[in-house]
């Protein structure tokens, strides 16, 4: 009995042996098959298949790198799409085609040529033109389709403004529509054509359409309003495809476009901080939680399903200042994560004009919901570091809420205890984040008792006698 386990035991073993050969023989062949594929055709498959993957050093050809059939090139990516005479026609033809348009409406103006009307005409149809050519070239020649639509959209951009602001043929209400309907025009064609170009000059015409569209009217209100729904348009395409670039753009551009609202710039001080405060507060709070979920929404699905929230293939920006793939499609959106509580709490302080005890409370009820989400978060993702980006952000609003609510010897030792405790942290978890936290609060502390000493000094020296009247130590008897 057991000679016949023993011997079914060596005929299982000598099977996985041969099925593991097996395996690595069709494994090589793959691999070779692959090497002699062109990066373009990598790329193309990766596309269809949402199996492509950026390797880091082992560089592929750039999906826009036309169809030169050039192979891989032992160079860096950067210098690689340099090289490439489309890259560049693709980097700068949206703008020279924007540049011509402008030019056109312009050079017809000064020689009255032709009518405003016919001059709008002429804008529309050129616009119309430039969108259906980059749609029937898609399938040959994506990056010179990409230059014809972004133009197209670049171009209504402009008539609209002409045929509003230049010329008044349309009332306002019909320009703002036309304006969206661009706006919604350039949203949909970059989920179906794939094009991140688009979305940029989408979401940026969009954000400044309240301002190129400006008559001397509007209401706060109505600015805040478009300004999330645009917002909200922006960050559902970074959700559904991860182009951080375009999280940028909305983030960047939803705050300038607040912040020239909010301060006066636009509408007036009267119509922003006096009679409009409780709206101003809604919208920055409606950014704040937009971005969060954006940037943390996505990393904790593409944790839980890695296979359906896929990283998209970085640019050549990021391939340039990033090692790998985890660290430019990760780190910059933790960054921003981070960055849209601090401003928001920013605006809050500015729209209220909050003491710095209320803001202290403000800040320590972000501590609470911060930490709060990072156990929820913890428990939904699988593997990721969103929670870890929520407690960071948690400990950032913490130390804000120390220097608010203290002041003097007690923040003093608060902030000492703080770095101490983030030191001992970091060596216990060897988390290099909490120990460049905790070494600039220690530069802090050093440097605060630094400055104390050095008053203290030049007290005495001046011959003030603090330390006499006093009776105690300059460092914590300086007041």
């Amino acid at each position: 009995m057991e000679e016949h386990e023993n011997r079914s035991l060596e005929e299982r073993l000598s099977e996985l042996e041969q099925q593991v050969q097996a395996q690595g023989r069709e494994l090589r062949v793959v691999i070779q098959h692959l090497d002699g594929v062109t990066g373009g055709q990598v790329a193309e498959a990766g596309h269809g298949s949402g199996q492509e993957r950026w390797r880091g050093p082992v560089l592929d050809q750039p999906e826009d790198a036309g169809d030169s059939g050039e192979g891989r090139l032992g160079m860096p990516p950067g210098l690689q799409r340099l090289r490439n005479g489309e890259w560049w026609f693709n980097k700068i033809g949206i703008g020279l085609l924007l540049f011509g348009a402008a030019f056109l409406f312009k050079f017809s103006i000064d020689q009255n040529w032709i009518t405003p009307p016919v001059r709008v005409g002429i804008g529309l149809s050129l616009g119309a033109l430039l969108v259906l050519l980059g749609l029937r070239v898609y399938g040959e020649r994506r990056a010179f389709s990409q230059v014809l639509l972004g133009g197209g959209i670049g171009v209504f951009y402009i008539s609209g403004y002409a045929a509003f602001q230049l010329y008044a043929l349309v009332p306002y209400a019909v320009a703002f529509a036309f304006m969206v309907s661009v706006t919604l025009l350039a949203f949909l064609l970059c989920f179906r054509q794939q094009g991140i170009s688009l979305a940029h000059i989408g979401t940026a015409g969009g954000l400044g359409t309240p301002f190129i569209l400006y008559d001397g009217a509007g209401s706060v209100g109505g600015l805040v309003l478009y300004t999330s729904l645009i917002l909200t348009g922006a960050c559902a395409i970074y959700l559904f495809k991860g182009w951080f670039s375009l999280l940028l753009t909305a983030f960047a551009g939803t705050w300038m476009v607040y912040f020239a609202g909010f301060s006066g710039l636009i509408y007036g001080p009267e119509s922003g901080y006096l009679q409009h405060r409780p709206v101003m507060q809604l919208g920055t709070t409606f950014a704040w939680v937009v971005l969060a979920l954006a940037t943390a929404g996505r990393e904790v699905l593409r944790a839980r399903n890695p296979h359906r929230w896929q990283r998209p293939e970085p640019g050549a920006l990021a391939r340039l200042f990033f090692a790998d793939e985890v660290l430019w499609s990760s780190v910059p959106a933790h960054v921003l994560s981070v960055a849209a509580p601090l401003v928001a709490l920013w605006f809050t302080q500015e729209i209220w004009r909050l003491e710095a005890e209320t803001l202290g409370w403000v800040s320590l009820g972000g501590v609470v919901f911060y930490a709060i989400v990072a156990l929820l978060v913890c428990r939904l993702e699988n593997g990721g570091r969103v929670h870890y980006t929520q407690a960071i952000t948690a400990l950032l609003l913490a130390t804000l809420a120390l220097v608010f609510l203290l002041d003097g010897d007690v923040l003093l030792l608060a902030i000492a205890a703080e770095a101490a405790v983030l030191h001992h942290l970091s060596r216990r978890t060897a988390d290099r984040i909490l120990s460049v936290l905790a070494h600039v609060l220690s530069l802090w502390v050093i440097g605060w008792i630094f400055a104390r000493l050095l008053d203290g000094v030049l007290a005495l020296a001046l011959g003030s006698g603090v330390a006499h009247q006093t009776g105690g130590i300059p460092v914590f008897n300086l007041s």
